[in-house]
C-alpha cells in the first residue's frame, strides 16, 4: 500500500485539483485584485500560518497555506504545479518547512527556479531556551536557516517558539515583520520597474570623503552602472542615458537627466560617472567636527532636499519614531540625550538625510555607527543614534522606498546589539530591517556574509574578488636582486673583480630599501646575500589583489591569466605535475618543498612558472586547452592534462559572472539561485552572481583542513623550538567566523592538534566528535630533518563565532587534554596551567548580544581621543573590558557566556606566541579587523607581560592563501613584507589611484598599517617608512582633483602622525614637505575632515607649525578648516605685514622669509580629549622614546623652531600675538566639550616664549634671525 502513496498523493488526491476548488471559492468570494502569497509547512491549521494568512490579508494580499507530511510528494513540486495553474497567480512564497523543499531528491533548485519567486524562511517551534537566549537558536539554525539557504532560501524571521510543555507560542511581532516584509517583496514582482522606488546605499563610517567605499569594490562606478542597468530595465531615473563623447570627447555613458545637479560650482544636466563622484563626495556623512561642511551641503541642496523631505525636524522625528518599541527608544535616547541627537544635525533645527535622487532611484549613505562621537570607549554597546534610526524609519515611511540595495561589504546594520545568531524582537536590527534589500557582498567573505545574512534578512548576491596578481620586483628591489644574481655569477666563473664590484654595490643598495647592514663579525656574505635573495623572491612570488572590482565585471586579458594561475596552483599540484612534464629527471619533487627555496633550482623554477603564465594566456586569448595539450604533448587523462581543463574551466566560470542578473531578478522579485561563498583560491566559488550561502559547518574541520592544521602547528612548533631550544607552552589563536568558514574549519583543527587531538569523522564527512591522538604519536620535523616528539600545548582563542559544533569540539579537547592518563606537566602543558590556576577557560570573545570588535578599530583612528604615551597601556584596558568573556558550555550543552577577565589577564600573561592565518585577499593592511584583533590581544598580551618583566609574546602570521605553500612572517615581519610588496609597490598602487574607490582603498591600507603600527608597540623601518613618504608625497601630487585629494590628504596625515608620535624617524625636509602638500592640497580641494584630519584641531595646528608655507597660504588653510568646522582660524596673519613681505619676494628675497617671520598669528589649538589626555607627541612614545628627541620628528614646540631655521619659514620672532579664541581649538571640532589637556598648555606656555623672545629680538635689531 505504501508504494502507491505517492501516486495516490499527486493523482487521486490530486493537489492542483484541490487548489483549483479553493481558488474558484476565494475569487467568488473576495475578487482579489493581488496575487496571492503561498505558505508551505508540514501541518495544517497551525497558529503560524493562520497569523500569517491573517496579516496577509489585512495588508490587502491573500495568502493560503500549502501543507503535508512526509516526503513526497516534494513540497517544491506541489508548489511549482499550483504557480502554473493559478487564475489569481502566485507573487511569493513563505517556507515554514526545514531542511529542503525536496528533501527526499536532495534539492528543490529546479522546481524554485521553474516558479521563478522569491522564497522568504519562517522559523518556527524554536525551543523555549533558544528563543530567550541572548545567543540565539543555536541548535535549530543548521536545519531551519542553513540547509534551506543551499537551495536560494532567505529573509528567515522567527515565528513560533515551543514552550517546556510542548505548547506553540506565536510571536507576534516576529509575523507582523514577516508580513511587511514578504508584502515588499512581493510587490517587487508585481509592480512595474517604471513605478519602483530604490534606494542605493553606500557606506561610510567612520565620516569623512576619504572613508566612502567597500571591501574590494569600486562603490562610484558601480553606483553609476547600476543606474544604467536600472534604466536597461525600466527603471525610472529621472532622464534617459546617452552614448556620447560630450566630456573631453570621450565616449562614456551619460544620464541625461530632467534635473540639473550642481558639479564643481555649476549646473549640469549631463551627468558622467565623474559627475556622480563629485555628487557623491559633496553629500557624504559629516562628523560632529564637520559641521560647516554639513551646513554648507544643506544651504547649498536646500530646496531638494527641502522638496524629498530630507530634513527631519524634532516632531517629524517623533512620528518616524512613533512605532519603536518604548525600551528601545528609551535606550537610544538614555544614551544619546533628548532631541535630535550627536551626528548629521543641522544647527540644532534638523536631522539630514544625505542623498541624491535619480527619478525614482535615490543614492544615500547608510549613517555612521556612532562610535565616533563617544568618549568612553570601554563600552561594550552603543545604540544606534536619532539619524541612523530616522535614516531607516524615513525610507520605510516616508521616501516609501520599495527596496535598498547596499552596496558593498559591508554595513553596520546586521551589527547592532542584540541577538547573536538572527534579530529578534527588541533587537534594533529586527525593527529597522522591513525594507527588501539586496546586498551584493564579496564572494570569499563568507563568516560575515552569513551575520548580514542571519540577522538583516537580506538577500545577499555574491560579487567577484579583484583579479589575484603576481607582486613581481620593481625599482631598486628589482636592481638588487640583478645584482646578486650578477655576483654569483660574477663568483662561479672566477672573476673576482666584477664580483666585488657587486658585492660593494649590493652592501650600498640593501640598507637603502631598509634591509639589515651586513655584518662580517655576525655571517658570511654568501648567508647574507642568501637571505636577501630569498626574501626578495618571497616578494616576487607574493600576489596581491589588482584594482577593485566593479558589478558585473568580467576580467579579461592580463588580469584574467594571473586569476586562473592563482586560483589552479592553489586548488591543483599542476606546479608538481609541470616539473614531471618539463623535467622527468626531477621528478618526484615538489615545487614549493623542494625547488622554490633552493637556489640551484631557479631556472627550472622561472621556466615552470613561465610554461604555466604563457599556457594561461593562450587561453584566455581564445586557444582551447585540448588544442594547447596537443601541440605541447601533454598526455590525454594525466593529471596535468586534468589541470589543464580546470583551468580552461576557471575561464568559463569567471567569464559566466551573474551579478547584474542577479540584482535585477532580486528587484523584481524573483527566484536567484544559490552559490558558494568562499575564495576562489579555496572553493568553487565561481561563477558569482548568486544568493550566497556557507559550507556546510557540521562537516568542519574536514580531513583536508586538519591536514592543512597539521602542517601549520608543525611549522609554528618547529620555528619556535628551533629559536627558543624549547616548546612554546602556551599559544594563542585568533579564530573568525568567515576564515574557519571559507578554509572548511583549519583555524579550528589548529586548535585542536595542538592540543593533540583531532576530529572523528562519519561516513558522510560530519563530524561526529574529537579523539586523542597518544602523545608519543605526536612527533614534528625540524627544518634540519630531525624528528623529535612534542608535548600537548595548551592554547586559548579569542575568537569571533557564535558555532555551538566548533565550540564544542574545541573544549571537547581541552578536557581530553587534562584528563590525559600517564601524562603529566612536563609533557602536558594544559596540566600544568590547570595546577597553576585551577580553570580550563580557553575560548574567549565578545559577550553574546556584541557583535562590534574589541574596540580598537574605533579607538585609534580617533587620535584626538588619546596620547602616544599611554596609548598601549589605554588601549589594553579597553580590549580587556570587551573580549575577557569566556565561552563555555553547561551540563545540558548549552553555550555559556562569562566574564572571566582575571583568567584571560593569567593566560595573556603566559602566552608564548600568537597565530592568527591569512587565508584570503585580505592581509594585514587590506581590512582594521586584523589589528583590532591580533593587534588588539597581542598589545594586552605585551603590556601585561612588560609589567610582570617577561618578554613579549613571539608572532606567527601564516599566509595559507596557497593551499600548496604556506608562508610564515612575524608581526613585525609582516608589517614591512606588506609595506614593499603591497603599499610601495607600482603594479598595486597604480591599479588603485587613478580612481576615487582606488584612492580611498589606499587610505584604508594606509590606515590600517598605522593601526597594526600603533599596537605593534614598535616604529616603523626608517628607510622603510622614508619610501613610504616618497609614495604619499606622489600620492598628494598626482591628486589633482576633488575626488581623489580627500583620499590622498588621509595619507599624508597618516604619514605626518608617524613622524610626529615618534613611530617613523622622518627628516625635517620630509615631514616639511608633507605637511606642505597637505595644507596645499586642502587649500586646492577642500578638506577630507575625516576623523584624524578635521577631528584634531591641535594636530592641524602643528601641520601649520611644521610647515613652510607663505603667511597668506597657511591662513587660506586655517580659514577652509575653520569654515569646515565651525571654529576659529588656527592661524591669522597681519595683513599689512604679508603684503610687505610679497612685496620683499618681488625684489628677490624668494623664500619669503623676512615677510613670514613677522606674520604670523597661531591661534591656539587643541582638540577633545580622553581621559588620556589626547596628546599626540609629547612623554615617552610607545617604545619608550621621548619625540622630540627621536630622530627629526619633533614635538609641537621644537616643530616650530627648527623648521623655522631649516626652511627660512616665519620665524618665532615675527609673531605679533598667541590668541586662545573660546571657539578655537581649545574646544574640539566636535560638539562635545572637554578641559585643555596638559600638554596644550605647557605647549602654549613654550610658544607664547619663544614668541616673546623673538619679539624683543626683533625691536631691538630691527632684523630677522633664523632660528
Amino acid at each position: 500500500m505504501t508504494e502507491n502513496y505517492v501516486v495516490w498523493l499527486t493523482e487521486t488526491l490530486d493537489p492542483t485539483a484541490l487548489f483549483k476548488r479553493f481558488e474558484n471559492d476565494y475569487i467568488a468570494k473576495f475578487n482579489p485584485t493581488k496575487s496571492f502569497i503561498a505558505i508551505a509547512s508540514y501541518y495544517g491549521g497551525e497558529e503560524v500560518s493562520d497569523a500569517l494568512i491573517r496579516g496577509y490579508e489585512a495588508k490587502g494580499r491573500p495568502a493560503f497555506n500549502v501543507f503535508k507530511t512526509g516526503t513526497q510528494p516534494p513540497m517544491s513540486s506541489i508548489l511549482n504545479k499550483i504557480n502554473n495553474i493559478s487564475k489569481v497567480g502566485i507573487s511569493a512564497v513563505n517556507s515554514l518547512c526545514s531542511w529542503s523543499l525536496d528533501y527526499a531528491n536532495g534539492t528543490a533548485e529546479p522546481d524554485l527556479t521553474d516558479i521563478d519567486l522569491h522564497v522568504l524562511k519562517g522559523i518556527v517551534e524554536i525551543s523555549e531556551y533558544s528563543y530567550n537566549s541572548e545567543l540565539g537558536a543555536q541548535v535549530e539554525w543548521t536545519y531551519m536557516v542553513t540547509y534551506p539557504s543551499f537551495e536560494g532560501v532567505f529573509g528567515q524571521v522567527a515565528l513560533s517558539w515551543v514552550d517546556s510543555f510542548g505548547n506553540s507560542h506565536v510571536i507576534q511581532d516576529g509575523v507582523d515583520k514577516m508580513v511587511q516584509l514578504n508584502c515588499k517583496w512581493a510587490d517587487l514582482h508585481d509592480l512595474n520597474n517604471s513605478d519602483k522606488k530604490v534606494a542605493i546605499m553606500l557606506y561610510n563610517y567612520p565620516p569623512g570623503k576619504a572613508e566612502i567605499g567597500a571591501s574590494y569594490l569600486d562603490v562610484f562606478t558601480s553606483a553609476y552602472d547600476l543606474l544604467i542597468q536600472l534604466y536597461a530595465q525600466g527603471y525610472d531615473i529621472g532622464g534617459t542615458v546617452e552614448y556620447s563623447d560630450y566630456y573631453n570627447k570621450t565616449p562614456q555613458f551619460l544620464i541625461n537627466s530632467n534635473s540639473n545637479y550642481k558639479i564643481n560650482g555649476s549646473f549640469t544636466h549631463l551627468v558622467s560617472l565623474y559627475n556622480l563622484t563629485r555628487i557623491i563626495f559633496d553629500m557624504n556623512n559629516k562628523g560632529s567636527w564637520a559641521s560647516g561642511l554639513l551646513e554648507k551641503y544643506v544651504e547649498e541642496n536646500w530646496d531638494d532636499l527641502m522638496a524629498h523631505h530630507q530634513l527631519i525636524s524634532l516632531k517629524d522625528f517623533e512620528y518616524l519614531t512613533s512605532d519603536i518599541r518604548d525600551s528601545l527608544y528609551n535606550n537610544l535616547t538614555g544614551y544619546w540625550g533628548d532631541g535630535l541627537g550627536p551626528a548629521m544635525v543641522y544647527k540644532n533645527k534638523y536631522i539630514v538625510i544625505p542623498g541624491v535622487w535619480f527619478g525614482n532611484v535615490f543614492i544615500t549613505f547608510q549613517p555612521s555607527r556612532g562610535w565616533e562621537e563617544v568618549q568612553d570607549y570601554h563600552s561594550l554597546v552603543i545604540p544606534p543614534h536619532q539619524q541612523y534610526v530616522a535614516f531607516y524609519k524615513w525610507m520605510e515611511k516616508t521616501a516609501k522606498m520599495n527596496a535598498i540595495v547596499s552596496m558593498g561589504t559591508h554595513g553596520t546594520l546586521e551589527w547592532l546589539p542584540g541577538v547573536n545568531l538572527g534579530a529578534f524582537p527588541g533587537d534594533w536590527t529586527f525593527e529597522l530591517t522591513l525594507i527588501p534589500t539586496v546586498y551584493p557582498y564579496i564572494v570569499s567573505n563568507p563568516g560575515e556574509a552569513m551575520v548580514a545574512r542571519d540577522r538583516s534578512s537580506a538577500l545577499l548576491i555574491t560579487h567577484m574578488t579583484p583579479a589575484m596578481v603576481s607582486s613581481e620586483l620593481y625599482g631598486n628591489y628589482t636592481t638588487l636582486k640583478n645584482y646578486i644574481n650578477y655576483y654569483k655569477e660574477q663568483m662561479s666563473l672566477n672573476v673576482t673583480s666584477n664580483a666585488d664590484e657587486y658585492k660593494r654595490m649590493i652592501v650600498e643598495l640593501a640598507p637603502e630599501l631598509g634591509f639589515r647592514n651586513f655584518s662580517v663579525k655576525n655571517e658570511t656574505f654568501q648567508s647574507y646575500i642568501d637571505d636577501l635573495h630569498h626574501y626578495l623572491d618571497d616578494m616576487e612570488d607574493d600576489f596581491n589583489t589588482y584594482g577593485l572590482h566593479t558589478l558585473g565585471k568580467i576580467l579579461t586579458g592580463y588580469e584574467l591569466a594571473e586569476e586562473v594561475v592563482t586560483i589552479v596552483t592553489s586548488q591543483t599540484k599542476i606546479y608538481d605535475q609541470l616539473i614531471e612534464f618539463l623535467y622527468p629527471n626531477l621528478k618526484g619533487l615538489s615545487f614549493y618543498k623542494d625547488m622554490l627555496k633552493d637556489f640551484k633550482y631557479t631556472k627550472e623554477v622561472d621556466a615552470i612558472k613561465a610554461f604555466l603564465m604563457n599556457y594561461s594566456n593562450m587561453l584566455v586569448n581564445g586557444s582551447s586547452a585540448k588544442e594547447l595539450n596537443k601541440k605541447f604533448g601533454i598526455v590525454d587523462g594525466s593529471a596535468l592534462y586534468n589541470s589543464t581543463l580546470y583551468c580552461e574551466d576557471i575561464i568559463a566560470n569567471i567569464r559566466n559572472n551573474n551579478e547584474w542578473n542577479a540584482i535585477m531578478l532580486a528587484l523584481s522579485g524573483r527566484y536567484v539561485k544559490s552559490g558558494l561563498f568562499a575564495d576562489p583560491s579555496y572553493g568553487d566559488s565561481i561563477p558569482t552572481g548568486y544568493d550566497g550561502y556557507a559550507s556546510d559547518p557540521t562537516r568542519m574541520p574536514s580531513p583536508a583542513a586538519f591536514e592543512s592544521a597539521v602542517k601549520i602547528v608543525d611549522m609554528l612548533l618547529a620555528n619556535y623550538y628551533e629559536q627558543h631550544g624549547k616548546w612554546p607552552e602556551l599559544t594563542s589563536l585568533i579564530l573568525w567566523g568567515t576564515e574557519i568558514s571559507r578554509s572548511e574549519g583549519i583555524g579550528v583543527a589548529e586548535f585542536l592538534y595542538l592540543l593533540g587531538c583531532k576530529p572523528v569523522w562519519a561516513d558522510n564527512g560530519k563530524v561526529l566528535g574529537v579523539e586523542q591522538i597518544p602523545i608519543s604519536d605526536l612527533n614534528i620535523t625540524l627544518n634540519d630533518g630531525s624528528v623529535v616528539n612534542r608535548p600537548r600545548i595548551d592554547v586559548f582563542a579569542s575568537m569571533v563565532t557564535n558555532n555551538k559544533d566548533w565550540i564544542t569540539w574545541m573544549l571537547t579537547a581541552v578536557n581530553l587534554a587534562v584528563n590525559a592518563t600517564g601524562e603529566d606537566a612536563s609533557n602536558n602543558y594544559v596540566i600544568k596551567h590547570y595546577a597553576e590556576n585551577p580553570t580550563l577557560d580557553r575560548l574567549f570573545g565578545l559577550p553574546g548580544n556584541v557583535l562590534e570588535g574589541t574596540g580598537m578599530s574605533n579607538l585609534l583612528p580617533n587620535t584626538a581621543d588619546w596620547n602616544i604615551s599611554s596609548v598601549n597601556e589605554y588601549a589594553m584596558d579597553i580590549y580587556l573590558s570587551k573580549v575577557s568573556y569566556s565561552w563555555t558550555l553547561d551540563a545540558k550543552g548549552n553555550i555559556v557566556v562569562k566574564n572571566e577577565k582575571e583568567n584571560y589577564k593569567y593566560l595573556l600573561d603566559k602566552v608564548d606566541v600568537i597565530t592568527q592565518n591569512f587565508d584570503s585577499s585580505w592581509r594585514l593592511f587590506d581590512s582594521d579587523d586584523y589589528y583590532d584583533w591580533f593587534g588588539g590581544l597581542y598589545n594586552a598580551a605585551s603590556v601585561l607581560k612588560e609589567q610582570s618583566g617577561k618578554d613579549k609574546p613571539d608572532t606567527a602570521f601564516f599566509d595559507i592563501r596557497n593551499k600548496n605553500n604556506y608562508i610564515s612572517r612575524t608581526y613585525e615581519e609582516e608589517i614591512d613584507f606588506e609595506i614593499r610588496s603591497k603599499l610601495l609597490n607600482p603594479k598595486y598602487y597604480e591599479a588603485l589611484s587613478n580612481s576615487a574607490g582606488g584612492m580611498n582603498s589606499l587610505a584604508s591600507n594606509m590606515q590600517n598599517m598605522y593601526g597594526s603600527l600603533v599596537l605593534s608597540g614598535g616604529k616603523l623601518n626608517k628607510e622603510l617608512g622614508d619610501q613610504l613618504a616618497r609614495r604619499n608625497l606622489d600620492a598628494i601630487a598626482g591628486a589633482r582633483d576633488a575626488t581623489l585629494a580627500p583620499a590622498a590628504q588621509s595619507m599624508v596625515g597618516w604619514q605626518l602622525y608617524m613622524a610626529d608620535q615618534g613611530l617613523w624617524d622622518g627628516d625635517a625636509s620630509t615631514v616639511q614637505d608633507l605637511a606642505n602638500a597637505y595644507m596645499q592640497s586642502v587649500i586646492e580641494y577642500g578638506v577630507a575632515c575625516c576623523h584624524h584630519t578635521c577631528k584634531n584641531l591641535a594636530w592641524n595646528a602643528k601641520v601649520i607649525q611644521l610647515s613652510s608655507l607663505t603667511p597668506a597660504q597657511k591662513e587660506k588653510f586655517a580659514e577652509i578648516l575653520a569654515q569646515a568646522t565651525n571654529t576659529d582660524p588656527l592661524y591669522q596673519m597681519d595683513k599689512e605685514i604679508d603684503k610687505q613681505g610679497n612685496q620683499g619676494n618681488s625684489n628677490g628675497n624668494s623664500d619669503g622669509t623676512e615677510g613670514n617671520q613677522k606674520a604670523n598669528q597661531l591661534s591656539n589649538s587643541t582638540s577633545q580629549q580622553s581621559e588620556s589626555d589626547g596628546s599626540n607627541a609629547g612623554g615617552q612614545t610607545a617604545v619608550g622614546q621621548d619625540p622630540s628627541t627621536s630622530g627629526n620628528a619633533k614635538s609641537v614646540a621644537d616643530s616650530q623652531s627648527s623648521q623655522d631655521a631649516s626652511s627660512g619659514g616665519e620665524g618665532a620672532g615675527g609673531a605679533k600675538s598667541y590668541e586662545l579664541s573660546e571657539k578655537s581649538a581649545s574646544k574640539s571640532a566636535s560638539s562635545t566639550e572637554s578641559s585643555m589637556p596638559v600638554f596644550v598648555i605647557i605647549a602654549v606656555i613654550i610658544l607664547i616664549a619663544i614668541f616673546l623672545v623673538g619679539y624683543i629680538r626683533d625691536n631691538k635689531d630691527d632684523e630677522y634671525d633664523d632660528y
